[in-house]
């Protein structure tokens, strides 16, 4: 993995595209700043009003007609399907995310409503519905940003995933993004990145002029040729753990992986049990079984 590597003569743009479990976040910027002074972030979603969040939760409904609503404009209590992300790498089950709950929801038999696929849909079916959704609103602001040359710019989109997506679930998640209109002017390209490296990039760049040790912080000390570095992107949907040793800091930072990307423990379902027992602690039998997450 590379941070700050060259960029091509003519500028082209960057989306970086973090396709969570739980939400997602849109942001882009021009390959010709290569220290990122620049980046937007997407923060207005349909059905956010006149909030600006920068994400927007991954979740889609289907109407009778097949209409769908998705992020923001699902309201509390209306029927969604959320988590379908993780059924385009089913294969991982419980022993790649180590967590029970995930265990039943990626069971084909089980009838949870958080993981459960729409009649007739595949995973992929439903990744590229909420991909479209998502590609419509990236399109639009770039075209209010760039009205003049957006025709004319190069886009490289970058979709992140899981750092032990499987090759097949690398794979349906590139068809999805295809279908969804990722990469569907002649001039552009889809890459994917795993969420912890993209993490690491940006962290290793910001982090770069400054260390901390038992001393305390010690400004502009720089990263040095086989310092080690552990990162853990920890999200709603999985956590990831990686560690990455440093092989070069000059012209541009470059690293490789020394252990085995490790998913484990979910933050949604870390949450839960002490959000129950927070709950009927504070509530008692008031609940009954109505506590549902």
């Amino acid at each position: 993995m590379t941070a700050n590597q060259p960029v091509e003569t003519s500028p082209f743009l960057v989306v970086g595209v973090d396709f969570g479990t739980t939400y997602t976040g849109v942001a882009y910027t021009l390959s010709n700043d290569p220290d990122l002074k620049s980046v937007t972030i997407i923060d207005r979603w349909p059905g956010a009003g006149t909030e600006n969040r920068p994400k927007v939760p991954t979740e889609i409904s289907y109407g009778p007609s097949d209409e769908r609503r998705w992020g923001w404009q699902l309201r509390a209590g209306s029927p969604r399907y959320g988590g379908f992300k993780l059924l385009l790498d089913p294969g991982a089950g419980s022993r790649a995310y180590n967590d029970e709950h995930l265990a039943l929801t990626l069971d084909p038999g089980n009838q949870s409503t958080q993981l459960s696929l729409h009649p007739g849909k595949s995973a992929t079916d439903m990744v590229s519905d909420y991909l479209r959704l998502v590609h419509e609103e990236v399109m639009g602001s770039l075209q209010r940003t760039f009205p003049n040359t957006l025709n004319d710019l190069k886009i490289k989109f970058v979709i992140t995933t899981p750092a032990m997506w499987s090759p097949a679930a690398q794979h349906n998640t590139m068809i999805a993004a295809g279908v969804a209109g990722f990469g569907s002017r002649p001039q552009d390209i889809i890459e994917t990145v795993t969420e912890p490296e993209a993490a690491a990039s940006y962290a290793l760049r910001q982090c770069n002029s400054f260390s901390v040790s038992d001393s305390g912080v010690n400004v502009n000390s720089g990263w040095q040729v086989g310092k080690q570095v552990i990162m853990c992107d920890a999200g709603g949907g999985t956590v990831d753990l990686v560690s990455y040793e440093i092989d070069q800091v000059k012209p541009y930072l470059r690293v490789s992986e020394t252990t085995r990307p490790q998913a484990k423990q979910q933050a949604v379902y870390v949450e839960q049990p002490l959000l129950t027992s927070v709950f009927f602690n504070s509530c008692g039998s008031d609940l009954g079984n109505k506590l549902i997450f």
